[in-house]
């Protein structure tokens, strides 16, 4: 291929990059891995000045570049690379500049964009036969918080080798600001456990990466990580890569280095470093830089932050909303919290406005600790409306990041666990402190079935449509899919929820609904069965929105033979055009609206009702649908969403019946007659119909998962 390239970077001149084409020359600029501060924004310049002006930008003449091999086996070998990888035109050379690894890096082109990646070395060709188990071995494990090269092709031609392997980095990489790198290294670690590496040095040593830099490890245009040249790939000091990294990183952007490490591992990285040195210009100077960040991290050992065996772990917890004398979101987010204090010691960082009901725990659970993240001035006028409400939360996970890293400096802890607002669709900060993370329980993906928008009105229909817009674009960001990508486990609260997740973090979830961690109050198994009442009454309870499907339940009602009241409890934006609904059809002398009820006062009215009704159309679980099976109720749900999947986990199916959504007049129906044959053959009725322990044993097997993964 006779073909003008351009030397670059200017002083060191180690890439060949194809002056072609424009985006030939723009994809030959990612084999370039700056670091350092400087280097990196005057190489962002000189790649947008590229997008312009093609390459014109690119300082210094255009010359030709001559193959290492003689020119009939450098054809032949290019024929053979077509013929089993692929067709290309052009490439882009990475003349590797280390003593110990001379060689150099191919960036095959097709019509300008990269299709894999060669690299070549002379003479002992094993380095290479290992870098292609090693990628094997990480291609199998699939890890979490980064991708790897895939091989492809291995082989030899004259004194030459070559490995080829895909490409992971795209035109937008960089070097990542803060990586989770002592995940990462966990990771590696398991990844590699079953590759042979050779000599397992000193007893207790692991597998490593062995080269885990900055240059090395890169962040994508999508927010994901991308971890290449495992050629070093070896046994080390427990914690060597997380070492090496933090070494290296302080070093080029001149900053101390943030924790310690043991003299091991210090001594062992010296005399490495100290070996590949060529006593001269730029290698001299990031040498004695390295050996100097080395020496100020010799100290305690790294992996002080794991807990003795046989302690509890120590859990770090997002609970914006936490309240154990609530319900709804804050009732959710004290089960998550009081079942996780059972297995770890917990540090919860919680908003303000549960601080008060908060104070009586703090000091009566051991191992539950409280901080109060607080919120601007203007929270109040936020929380009038849903989407301020947003903002104002999205506002206060920024603060709870900061107070994050603020405990992280005083406590060590194992496990990060978001618990409660957790959707799909909302990044999380928590998968930037570097430790695993339970993510949920997840919900946001629920829609209501298309048969059913007419009950929802006009406005709950644009709710509908401005819902799902939002949704779905908030989902595309780029923060999103990084925290897809790095959590180590998702708790997921349905089915529906469960299916709008990636494929990858499918496999690392466990379908449970923040209902299940509700558990069975102490109380319930002492009040026996629920007597008859002598009022019988159907109850619906919750908001009084569209989307809680109450327009079901008050058509359900022209169905129901037996005389008897629909009460709804709740609040909300739509009671009257469902007292509307129900004037025009001719029930409304028997529905009657009481308002928002006390907790403790709608858990006596859960008791006096005959049937409870809970149509919803849009639901992630419900927390009032977990607190009508405490009190043993007779329910009648909708088979959609997380009320489905609450119902699925009763304990006693006789008091549950799901109604399969169809269009609204025939929903409405099964619903009354549903209604109706519990009103006729009432079931007897127990304590609780709720399984009180399927939300612990999710959260054992996602701790279990997650401290897998700690270092």
């Amino acid at each position: 291929m006779e073909h003008l390239y351009k030397t670059y970077p200017p002083g060191l001149g180690h890439l060949r990059i194809p002056v072609d084409t424009r985006r030939a020359t723009e994809s030959g600029l990612t084999l370039y891995s700056p670091c350092r501060p400087r280097t990196k924004w005057l190489h962002r310049g000189v790649r947008t000045a590229t997008r312009v002006l093609g390459a014109r930008a690119l300082p210094g003449p255009a010359t030709r570049w001559e193959p290492p091999l003689p020119s009939e086996q450098w054809a032949w070998l290019c024929a053979f690379w077509r013929r089993w990888i692929g067709p290309f035109d052009d490439l882009a050379v990475y003349e590797r500049t280390q003593v110990h690894r001379a060689g150099l890096g191919l960036l095959l082109l097709r019509d300008g964009r990269a299709t894999a990646f060669v690299r070549m070395k002379r003479g002992d060709a094993e380095p290479l036969r290992k870098e292609y188990r090693v990628l094997e071995s990480v291609a199998a494990f699939q890890p979490i918080g980064f991708r790897a090269p895939r091989p492809k092709l291995i082989g030899a031609v004259g004194d030459w080798s070559y490995l080829v392997t895909s490409t992971v980095a795209g035109p937008g990489h960089r070097s990542p600001a803060n990586p989770p790198i002592r995940l990462l290294g966990r990771e590696i670690t398991r990844a590699l456990s079953q590759v042979d590496l050779g000599s397992q040095g000193n007893r207790g040593w692991e597998p490593m990466h062995g080269d885990l830099t900055p240059w090395n490890l890169r962040e994508i245009g999508d927010g994901s990580l991308s971890l290449i040249d495992w050629e070093d790939a070896a046994f080390g000091p427990p914690g060597a890569d997380a070492v090496l990294y933090e070494a290296t990183a302080s070093t080029l952007e001149s900053r101390a280095p943030r924790w310690t490490a043991p003299s091991e591992t210090v001594d062992y990285w010296r005399e490495r470093i100290s070996s590949r040195s060529t006593g001269e210009g730029r290698d001299r100077v990031l040498v004695d830089g390295l050996v100097r960040r080395l020496g100020d991290m010799e100290g305690r050992p790294v992996g002080d932050a794991n807990p003795v065996r046989g302690q509890r772990p120590r859990a770090l917890v997002f609970a914006y909303a936490c309240d154990p004398s609530s319900g709804s979101e804050p009732g959710a987010g004290w089960a998550i919290v009081a079942e996780l204090a059972k297995r770890a010691d917990c540090t919860v960082l919680v908003g303000p406005e549960h601080e008060e009901a908060l104070g009586s725990w703090q000091g009566d659970r051991g191992g539950l600790r409280f901080e109060t993240v607080p919120e601007p001035g203007w929270s109040g006028l936020a929380k009038r409306h849903r989407i301020t409400w947003f903002l104002l939360y999205l506002w206060w996970l920024r603060g709870a990041e900061r107070r994050a890293r603020e405990l992280m400096a005083e406590t060590k802890f194992d496990v990060v666990l978001h618990a409660t607002y957790s959707v799909y669709w909302l990044p999380t900060p928590a998968v930037r402190l570097g430790l695993p993370v339970i993510w949920g329980p997840v919900g946001g993906a629920v829609r209501t079935p298309l048969r059913l928008w007419p009950a929802l009105g006009w406005r709950g229909g644009f709710d509908e449509v401005l819902d799902f817009v939002a949704v779905r674009a908030a989902s595309c960001l780029p923060a999103t899919r990084r925290t897809w990508r790095r959590v180590a486990v998702a708790l997921v609260q349905n089915r529906s929820t469960l299916e709008r997740l990636p494929r990858a973090l499918r496999a690392r979830s466990l379908e449970v609904n923040h209902v299940e961690f509700v558990g069975i109050d102490p109380l319930d198994a002492e009040r026996g069965p629920t007597p008859k009442s002598e009022d019988p009454f159907v109850l619906f309870a919750g908001a009084i929105e569209s989307r809680k499907g109450i327009a079901l339940a008050i058509r359900a009602m022209s169905h129901v033979e037996t005389e008897v009241r629909l009460v709804i409890a709740g609040a909300g934006g739509d009671r009257r055009r469902l007292a509307k609904l129900a004037a025009r059809i001719g029930v409304g002398h028997r529905v009657e609206f009481v308002g928002r009820l006390p907790r403790d006062e709608l858990q006596r009215v859960m008791r006096r009702a005959s049937v409870g009704v809970m149509p919803m159309l849009r639901d992630e679980g419900g927390m009032v649908l977990g607190e009508a099976m405490r009190a043993g109720l007779p329910l009648v749900v909708l088979g959609h969403g997380g009320p489905l999947r609450v119902a699925d986990s009763g304990l006693d199916a006789r008091l549950v019946r799901v109604v399969a959504p169809n269009g609204v007049k025939r929903t409405a129906r099964d619903i009354g007659e549903a209604v109706e044959t519990f009103l006729a053959h009432p079931p007897e009725r127990g304590p609780s119909s709720l399984d009180g322990k399927s939300g612990g044993r999710a959260l054992d097997e996602a701790l279990a998962r997650a401290l897998a993964l700690r270092v």
